[in-house]
């Protein structure tokens, strides 16, 4: 799925306050479901969900105590390993999971003839903490808790003049981060589920430091915190006699406080927002939604955010039509206001953009559910929008205009074969008539799954595509230049056998055509690489 602009992660239920997902901070087989809203949610959600919202639901412990573990080594000195536990009744339910990840790397500097230490490998390091409790005290009342601890390394690439402009080159720089997520719910229903009343606490703070040759570099230290409270209330009730409608009215409100202290500034900023949304759905047939939003930050000038949405199902033929037009905003953050490092220059100047969405789209069943298929046709015309110029970001004045369109397929071929594919055509242009930069026009995958031996092996081969694609150069003044960067395909084979029940060895090769491509100018991708892995359950 294309999404554009800012994409709010929200993991769990309600949101942990992510605004930004790791990939290896989650283990794939702890993930329930993911939902996927495209467009602007800002009506509900706020101005971090201008691009749109991927939620990512997490699995629940069941049934008595299962312990599970996992580890995996390979290619650039990777090591990852995982352990877990979970279990749960109609009372009370837990996980806990544990995550390190660790890899050498490779020298992500692309212009080597620059590069003082070509040996020097950009490694990373990650270890994950997560606990996901709950209770249920009686029937029609839930509490959840939720926590995360993350500590991550991150090796880096920095800045030299030399060779006419400031080309990446290694330099033993790395980033060390620490970060606590924590969030509380409440939830009360009465009148069999028919009216909810839900309260939420959220906290997040995280803390940065850049080292230099192992030592701790100047401009190097940031702290920020977020606390965020929410409470919701919805009502539920059908009106048979009229249409056979469902009518779902949700209203809540939100209040947060923002906190950021580096080297070179203390700032906090307060918002509040209010909201609802009104859902019918007619004759099993027909689902009309319309939501609003007014937030007050104590930055920027109050802002008022909408979305509405049509959907209509013909139910004989396997078909839905949909459509929805949606506003939004994003705010600048304090990195672009007020700065955080010694190479780039603030703007506190800097005003929200705000955006408008609409697309229309229509989904197909085939064959009996086996197969589904889905055509979305999107536009979003983004005003005052966010951008970099040079070492610093202003807002590019004009309206930014964006579309496309996007086509996925996901079935069954057979009781053994699954297939899931996409392609997303992107239209772009900023107020000058260029192409924005590091999105690529043309963008397609596939994944397609095959197991075997009475379920006991699966095989599977992702191929991932994206075209060529513009981005910026500067020169030793941060002038920028256009250059233009070569699409690629990006192979990953892989397969998993289960040895006996509760064991499982995996293998995979990811790049296998051992592409060198670039996904933003100078930095170079990682080639060919073989992983190993075995898991245990019980």
């Amino acid at each position: 799925m294309k999404l554009t602009g800012r994409i709010l992660y929200l993991v769990e239920d309600p949101d942990m306050l992510r605004k930004q997902l790791d990939g290896d901070d989650i283990f794939p087989g702890d993930i329930e479901r993911i939902e996927v809203l495209r467009g602007s949610q800002s009506s509900i959600h706020g101005s971090d969900a201008i691009g749109g919202v991927i939620h990512i639901i997490t699995k629940r412990g069941r049934g008595k105590p299962k312990v599970s573990a996992s580890v995996e080594a390979g290619s650039f000195e990777t090591v990852r390993g995982r352990s877990s536990i979970s279990g749960g009744s109609e009372k009370y339910h837990y996980a806990l999971n544990v995550i390190g990840y660790s890899t050498r790397g490779i020298s992500e500097s692309k212009t080597s003839n620059v590069n003082p230490e070509p040996n020097d490998k950009d490694g990373y390091r990650n270890f994950t903490a997560s606990t996901k409790l709950g209770l249920t005290p009686q029937k029609n009342l839930d509490f959840q808790f939720t926590g995360r601890y993350i500590q991550t390394t991150n090796q880096i690439d920095n800045f030299s003049a030399t060779d006419g402009g400031p080309d990446q080159i290694d330099t033993n720089r790395e980033i060390r981060r620490t970060q606590f997520i924590g969030g509380t719910t409440g939830i009360y229903k009465s009148f069999d589920g028919a009216w909810e009343n839900g309260l939420k606490a959220q906290w997040t703070e995280q803390h940065a430091k850049t080292f230099q040759d192992g030592e701790f570099a100047a401009f190097g230290k940031s702290v920020g915190r977020k606390i965020k409270l929410g409470y919701h209330n919805t009502i539920k009730f059908n009106t048979k006699d009229f249409a056979d409608s469902r009518h779902t009215i949700t209203t809540g409100l939100e209040t947060e406080n923002e906190k950021a202290v580096t080297d070179s500034f203390k700032k906090s900023r307060d918002q509040d927002g209010f909201f609802g949304e009104y859902q019918l759905d007619m004759f099993d047939k027909i689902t009309l939604t319309g939501s609003g939003r007014y937030d007050r930050n104590d930055l920027f000038e109050n802002a008022k955010t909408w979305r509405s949405t049509a959907a209509y199902r013909i139910d004989g033929l396997g078909t839905k039509f949909r459509t929805s037009y949606a506003t939004g905003i994003k705010n600048p953050t304090f990195f672009d206001l007020f700065g955080g490092n010694d190479d780039f220059v603030p703007n506190s100047n800097l005003k929200p953009e705000s955006n408008k969405s609409y697309d229309f789209g229509v989904d197909q069943s085939l064959f009996n559910g086996r197969v589904f298929l889905a055509n979305t046709l999107f536009f979003n015309r983004i005003k005052d929008r966010i951008s970099g110029s040079g070492n610093s970001v202003i807002n590019q004045g004009g309206t930014t205009k964006i579309w496309g369109n996007e086509i996925t397929i996901d079935g069954n071929l057979t009781n053994n074969l699954s297939l899931n594919a996409s392609y997303t055509y992107t239209n772009h242009k900023d107020t000058n008539g260029q192409e924005l930069a590091r999105r690529a026009q043309h963008i397609a995958s596939t994944n397609i799954q095959h197991s075997l031996l009475d379920e006991r092996a699966r095989l599977f081969v992702n191929i991932d595509f994206n075209g060529s694609q513009a981005d910026n150069d500067f020169d030793v003044a941060f002038n920028q230049s256009r250059v233009k960067l070569d699409a690629f395909t990006n192979i990953t084979l892989g397969g998993a056998y289960k040895i006996y029940d509760g064991m499982i060895v995996k293998a995979r090769i990811e790049n296998l055509l051992d592409d060198q491509y670039e996904e933003v100018f100078g930095f170079q991708s990682q080639g060919l690489g073989i992983y190993l892995g075995i898991g245990s359950e019980f």
